[in-house]
């Protein structure tokens, strides 16, 4: 099972990749690729995919070892990004930390 967890001490970064809402499954296909290629690289933790429900964006978090393993994944591709520049209409991304995680309220 996958979790966020604020003691650990990963690299997590948050993509959100705005689409053409016509393309949104080949988007989707492209972007289960990719992360199914980070999967066999060393370091890689996790990636999960969501898709807005008006289809338009593409919500990626991805969890890395350290960002030593995501340079060195980064290195790999000539683009700072591994999709094609016209991938999609705006992508914006960013390294972040986890600060806190709020699980269901536990009843007394």
């Amino acid at each position: 099972m996958i979790t966020i967890d604020t003691n650990q001490k990963l690299c997590t970064v948050i993509v959100m990749m705005h689409v053409d809402p016509a393309l949104i499954d080949e988007k989707l296909k492209h972007v289960h690729e990719i992360a199914h290629e980070h999967s066999k690289r060393p370091g890689f933790v996790s990636c999960a995919f969501h898709k807005s429900l008006d289809n338009t964006k593409i919500v990626e978090y991805i969890q890395w070892a350290s960002r030593e393993h995501l340079d060195a994944m980064r290195k790999s591709f000539k683009n700072e990004s591994p999709q094609d520049p016209d991938f999609a209409l705006r992508i914006d991304w960013g390294i972040v930390d986890v600060v806190e995680v709020v699980g269901p309220a536990q009843s007394s």
